[in-house]
């Protein structure tokens, strides 16, 4: 399933078992988690520690953001 919006995503990740300690979607952004923010008009998923983020890839469209978001996810659980 592919995520249409933020509070799909959410669910979809509550759905798998990902804490939210886990991962950030939206501000704010929680130490030694993979985020996921809007920003101008392009979603940016990216890793935040200790206060830096490291950017992993930037997308136009929420659904492409949402599937990569999880996939990373998932790799990161397996």
């Amino acid at each position: 399933m592919v995520a249409a919006s933020v509070q799909e995503l959410l669910e979809q990740l509550d759905h798998e078992g990902f804490l939210p300690s886990e991962y950030s979607v939206g501000p704010p952004f929680r130490d030694d988690t993979l985020c996921l923010c809007e920003d101008a008009g392009s979603w940016r998923i990216y890793f935040f520690e200790r206060g830096h983020e490291e950017r992993v890839a930037e997308f136009t469209q929420f659904s492409e953001a949402s599937e990569a978001f999880l996939a990373l996810l998932r790799r990161e659980r397996a």
